[in-house]
């Protein structure tokens, strides 16, 4: 729910954050604002061109929100909108964060904190307390891969107003990536895992053998690892010091849990719309498969995306017409609210140029 009036004057929302208090709007920006904040769609999507400002769009919307969830691509740009509104507060993965017990040697994600293996220093654990910090306020800076992962695992990053998507024309890309399978041949070697006998991608039953063995076999096979795995980790205490050993067992027991979680999605949701590929290496021999649907189905979009909001807004230079953009999200083109700005440049100042580089014709 919106807590202000969507009459308010917009130039409000602006000077709400420091960097561009009383800075006149560019062309376009407040009545893109406007069109967001009017908009009872689930999707609002605003198409426009580099050097308009979609920044400043998504937050100036969002600033007429309790809590507002902003999504970019990269760590890179999280830090970037940091700069630009120091008033919002952006989260991380584990990773990024040092383990307060071991700052020189282990990060975050070496964590091993459980009843069994308490950690004295959890409450004080950088990446717990910033976590924190960041969930109780009102304005937060995600990538899209933690806001996944969180969203859909933990929790604590879920159930906004409103989830704006910055660059989201690569929204596709990582949701069919999220619930994708890849498997190499040197893990499943390294489990003493067979593939399935119809395992090629142009057998009949190739892709529906795949998910047999995903539930049997493979599921069997990496649970009876993570146990003895799980022996080693649970007689590891936080506050001792890790020897490389100790270290390979997390992090494999870590990689095991994830990929047993992958498993579990694709048992769930493989049909006969997915697709595999084999990867093969420079002499022909199959080094691994990936699955992953076609197109992202409704129920695919829905579980593990748009459940988490009551509204998204998107932003882009690129996206392509409504019905396509629906089509490719798994959603209904009459849940989108589609608004394109055009370019304020003059032409001469963009021009097209040609610069021919390779011979295209059907020899080469």
């Amino acid at each position: 729910m919106k807590y202000i009036d969507i009459n308010t004057n917009i130039n409000g929302l602006r000077d709400r954050f420091s960097s561009f208090e009383g800075k006149a709007f560019r062309p376009g920006q407040e009545n893109a604002i406007r069109f967001i904040l009017e908009s009872a769609k689930k999707v609002v999507v605003t198409c426009a061109p580099t050097g308009s400002g979609k920044s400043l769009i998504g937050m100036g919307a969002g600033a007429a929100h309790k809590r507002v969830c902003y999504l970019c691509s990269s760590k890179q740009l999280q830090l970037q909108l940091t700069h630009d509104f120091p008033e919002a507060l952006y989260m991380m993965g584990r990773g990024n964060f040092p383990c307060n017990q071991d700052p020189d040697n282990r990060n975050a994600d070496m964590c091993i904190h459980t009843r069994a293996t308490p950690c004295e220093l959890k409450g004080k654990c950088h990446y717990e307390v910033h976590k924190n910090r960041v969930a109780g306020h009102p304005l937060q800076i995600l990538n899209y891969h933690y806001f996944l992962t969180e969203a859909n695992y933990v929790g604590r990053f879920a159930d906004y107003p409103m989830v704006i998507g910055d660059e989201a024309d690569v929204l596709e890309g990582l949701l069919t990536g999220f619930v994708e399978l890849r498997l190499s041949r040197n893990k499943l070697d390294t489990l003493s895992l067979a593939p399935p006998h119809y395992r090629t991608a142009t057998a009949r039953s190739g892709l529906f053998s795949w998910r047999k063995w995903a539930e049997e076999e493979g599921k069997g096979k990496i649970e009876a690892r993570m146990a003895k795995l799980g022996s080693h980790v649970s007689n590891l205490r936080p506050n001792r010091e890790f020897t490389h050993q100790d270290k390979l067992a997390v992090r494999e027991y870590k990689t095991l849990e994830a990929l047993n979680t992958k498993l579990d999605m694709f048992a769930q949701h493989m049909d006969e719309s997915w697709i595999f590929q084999e990867q093969k290496n420079s002499r022909g021999r199959v080094e691994g498969w990936v699955f992953q649907p076609t197109w992202l189905s409704p129920a695919l979009s829905e579980k593990y995306f748009f459940q988490h909001g009551d509204q998204f807004v998107f932003m882009s230079a690129t996206f392509p017409p409504k019905a396509v953009l629906a089509q490719m999200l798994g959603l209904n083109p009459g849940d989108i609210d589609y608004m394109e700005i055009p370019s304020t440049f003059p032409a001469s100042n963009r021009p097209v140029l040609l610069q021919p580089v390779a011979n295209m014709n059907h020899k080469n």
